[in-house]
């Protein structure tokens, strides 16, 4: 029990001072009673050291009060701090190696944008139901009836005009929804791409008038698309980019591409991007499927229905069995023509959206190398030989901007090379 009260009065030991003052305080006169021009009425109210402060005018406003003088405290204190505290934390360092490039930026907005999307959900939800086993059997199954029957009509024409003018997109289809897919991600793509391009030209002018409504201008672009909050971050991390963009290891002085340069350098460009885009290849790998046929199967498929038709028409029992045969042949040769053919037609339009966003977004970074060469503006520089290694390789750029229009490795010839 002792050694329990010793350490609770080890505990407040600190405070004893204040209990005791407070305790043994002397009764002194009201401030009001006291003749503060004598001297010696006031050091009988405050001890010595203090008699010089309170002479003075500032002091004699407030009353002060005298503490009798304590002896040191007997118990032991410790102090809550050490003597010599050590602070710990962190500094975070942005390397320029780390901070993302204009390329890396725009595939972060793109992922962005399409989580975004307001339709997301409905085409996703379309999609799964299309990618059923049970819904392809019978996807399947109706095609085969519409080769029977001709119950649709005029629907499948009607769909193909549809599809090339762009007036009705109907998801009721695998190819149709991966066509409104491609066309929303390249669209996406191209708008974000000129965004961006945008803020490196407001990045990279010397006016600021100029160059605070160049980067406005892009925010504004891409507000839409990403929202608010990321526009103002990708801002901030192209801000981060150009401060590391100098225009010392840039040969301004260097001659500007001319029409023909230019138009030239685009299409050698653009060809490379085709040959190399994995969409492109894909498209071009499933359109394989219907002209990539030997010489036998040709004849085979034209001799059977032929003679299945003719079969067909005789008055005997041959008759159903020849339309039996040609209508198996069909099923297990992939459907009906037209069906073939619509299906032709969406892939066409997907290839026809992924050659539009390469053929601007390399128009744009060309002419904007070009521009940038003709103002001085390092960012602008830099931000378009970044789209155009993206869009094909670092080597084959570095050939185009050296002055030849000849690409190493020259690319074969796309499928449906339009240029």
């Amino acid at each position: 029990m002792i050694s329990l009260e010793i350490a609770w009065l080890r505990r407040l030991s600190p405070y004893l001072t204040i209990l005791l003052a407070s305790s043994f305080q002397p009764t002194l006169p009201a401030i009001a009673d006291v003749d503060f021009s004598s001297a010696s009425e006031i050091g009988s109210l405050v001890p010595l050291e203090n008699q010089t402060v309170l002479g003075t005018p500032l002091f004699r406003e407030a009353p002060q009060i005298a503490l009798p003088v304590l002896k040191t405290s007997l118990f032991e204190t410790h102090s809550i701090l050490p003597a010599q505290p050590e602070l710990q934390g962190f500094v975070s360092i942005t390397e320029p190696d780390k901070i993302p490039n204009p390329s890396q930026l725009i595939d972060r907005l793109i992922e962005v944008a399409v989580s975004r999307d307001t339709e997301r959900d409905t085409i996703n939800s379309k999609a799964h139901f299309h990618n059923k086993k049970w819904t392809r059997f019978l996807g399947r199954s109706k095609d085969m009836l519409e080769f029977m029957t001709s119950y649709q009509g005029f629907e499948s024409s009607s769909e193909g005009a549809d599809v090339i003018l762009g007036e009705k997109l109907k998801l009721k289809s695998r190819a149709a929804i991966e066509f409104v897919r491609q066309k929303k991600l390249d669209s996406a793509h191209t708008q974000l791409t000129c965004a961006l391009m945008e803020v490196a030209t407001g990045l990279g002018l010397s006016d600021e008038q100029m160059k605070l409504q160049a980067i406005e201008n892009g925010l504004q672009e891409m507000i839409p698309l990403v929202g608010k909050e990321e526009a103002d971050q990708t801002v901030e991390s192209m801000i981060a980019w150009s401060q590391h963009q100098t225009g010392t290891a840039i040969n301004f002085e260097q001659r500007p591409m001319d029409v023909l340069a230019v138009r030239n350098k685009s299409r050698a460009m653009l060809a490379s991007s085709l040959s190399d885009d994995s969409v492109v290849k894909s498209i071009e790998a499933r359109l394989h499927r219907f002209n990539h046929i030997n010489n036998f199967s040709r004849a085979a498929a034209k001799f059977i229905n032929t003679t299945m038709s003719i079969v067909a028409f005789s008055p005997t029992l041959a008759s159903p069995a020849a339309q039996t045969a040609e209508f198996l042949f069909v099923a297990c040769t992939g459907g009906p023509e037209e069906k073939k053919l619509l299906k032709e037609v969406y892939l066409d339009r997907c290839f026809e959206s992924r050659f539009e966003r390469l053929n601007q977004e390399i128009g744009m970074s060309i002419n904007n190398y070009n521009s940038a060469i003709l103002t001085h503006n390092a960012v602008l520089y830099r931000c378009s030989q970044s789209v155009m290694e993206r869009l094909t390789t670092p080597e084959k750029v570095a050939s185009l901007i050296g002055g030849s229009t000849q690409l190493i490795d020259p690319p074969r010839k796309v499928f449906a090379e339009r240029i």
